[in-house]
């Protein structure tokens, strides 16, 4: 099940998931969110989530991100928690910058 709304600079997004009876992956219901805000010409502000709804569950991840664009290059920037725990995985934080040249010729 997946809703978007668009209006104006501010995009929202919602994604519902029922995972069952897969014998590779395990039961799951979850919810991610997402939104994205143009501040202007050259900047976009993001953030997204992702919720495990069951019995036991919680959050899986949270995230925001910054992007800048023009003509020559974008750069995106993020911060992303992630909540997981498994055996020998445990929750952490990552850092990204990308940059992307363009009109190289």
């Amino acid at each position: 099940l997946n809703g978007l709304l668009r209006a104006g600079p501010v995009s929202v997004s919602a994604n519902y998931i029922r995972i069952s009876s897969d014998p590779y992956l395990r039961n799951s219901d979850e919810v991610r969110g997402a939104a994205t805000v143009k501040l202007n010409e050259n900047w976009m502000l993001s953030g997204v989530s992702r919720y495990d709804l069951s019995d036991n569950g919680g959050w899986i991840n949270v995230g925001s991100g910054l992007v800048y664009h023009n003509e020559c290059i974008t750069v995106n920037s993020s911060v992303v928690r992630t909540y997981i725990e498994d055996r020998d995985v445990e929750p952490s934080t990552a850092f990204r910058v990308e940059a992307f040249l363009k009109n190289l010729n």
